[in-house]
């Protein structure tokens, strides 16, 4: 009751869960165009297509690895008292199990980057690993907490990687792309997982802090 509760008490149409998505998700699309804008001017017209391929395909790991784990925390948690042992178990063996295969996702991943991308410098697959695997952590992480915080609570979640769409990380990534102006494939897509780290190691204290 809690949660309708906090809801319930939005009067300002401006602060509308509806409203609140919409313009998470059009600041997450103008971020990305700008990236895309961004990338075409520093990089080569090769190192520009490494990186976009680099980039899809780390995405789709790291939906990968998180292997649905989220999706069960956001529907098994629900009807689960906040804290209490049944909800520690549930969110214990999604963790876990997302670990798993989140590193299988993270080698598979690399491994096809090298081989599509036809590049196998350290540092690109160093970072496409650690990028792959704190994108899962992410998703597990941020909708971990959008089901055992307050409406109020989930701002800090849904802007990293919740039904807002996931601005923040990517608005994070650009800032640092900006002062430090890598063109390198590998360099790029390793300051996407430092700053994904960044983001998402607060959120998984924050989420054992309320078991």
């Amino acid at each position: 009751m809690a949660r309708l509760t906090d809801q319930g008490h939005s009067k300002k149409p401006a602060f509308a869960p509806i409203v609140r998505a919409g313009l998470g998700r059009v600041a997450l699309a103008a971020g990305i165009a700008i990236l895309v804008i961004w990338l075409t001017r520093i990089q080569t017209t090769d190192q520009f297509a490494q990186t976009m391929i680099a980039l899809s395909l780390v995405a789709t790991g790291a939906i990968g690895g998180a292997f649905g784990s989220n999706r069960l925390l956001l529907r098994e948690l629900a009807p689960l008292a906040i804290p209490s042992n049944a909800s520690s178990k549930l969110i214990a063996t999604a963790t876990r199990s997302a670990s798993i295969t989140t590193a299988i996702s993270a080698v598979v991943t690399t491994f096809a980057i090298g081989v599509i991308v036809g590049e196998w410098s350290p540092l690109l697959l160093i970072g496409s690993a650690a990028a792959t695997s704190t994108g899962a952590l992410l998703y597990v992480v941020s909708d971990g907490l959008r089901a055992t915080s307050t409406a109020r609570g989930r701002w800090a979640s849904e802007l990293t990687f919740g039904r807002y769409g996931g601005a923040a990380p990517v608005w994070a990534w650009l800032a640092t792309l900006f002062v430090l102006r890598p063109t390198d494939p590998g360099a790029i897509i390793a300051l996407l997982a430092l700053v994904s780290a960044a983001i998402g190691l607060p959120l998984l204290l924050r989420l054992r802090a309320q078991l």
